[in-house]
Parts: C-alpha cells; sequence; structure tokens
C-alpha cells in the first residue's frame, strides 16, 4: 500500500469511527435493545469501536 493510500484510510477512519460510535451510542440508548440496553451494552459497543480504530490504525502504519 503507498503513502497515499494509508494517509486516505487513515484519514477516512478517524472521520468515520467517531460517527459511528456516536450514532451507536444514541441508537442503543434510545432504543434499549436486549444486551445493548442501556449504557453497559453501550460501553460494550464502543470498545468494539475502539478495538476496529486501532487494527485500521495498525495496519495502516505497519
Amino acid at each position: 500500500m503507498d503513502h497515499a493510500n494509508e494517509v486516505l484510510l487513515l484519514v477516512a477512519a478517524l472521520v468515520a469511527v467517531p460517527s459511528l460510535v456516536a450514532g451507536t451510542m444514541y441508537w442503543t440508548h434510545r432504543r434499549g435493545l436486549g444486551v445493548v440496553k442501556g449504557w453497559g451494552g453501550t460501553l460494550f459497543i464502543l470498545l468494539g469501536w475502539i478495538a476496529a480504530l486501532a487494527l485500521i490504525l495498525y495496519r495502516t502504519a505497519h
């Protein structure tokens, strides 16, 4: 992967992931569905998104 693609991937991740996290937190808190009911489930989903971002950043750096 060349440098331009790495930068593009990084920018996309930094824009998309916070938006997805905020949207996920709002959606789960408003709907209160099953395992994602309340803030405990939202925290679980948030940690999943953080892990996904960490993987993207790791793959971009290597």
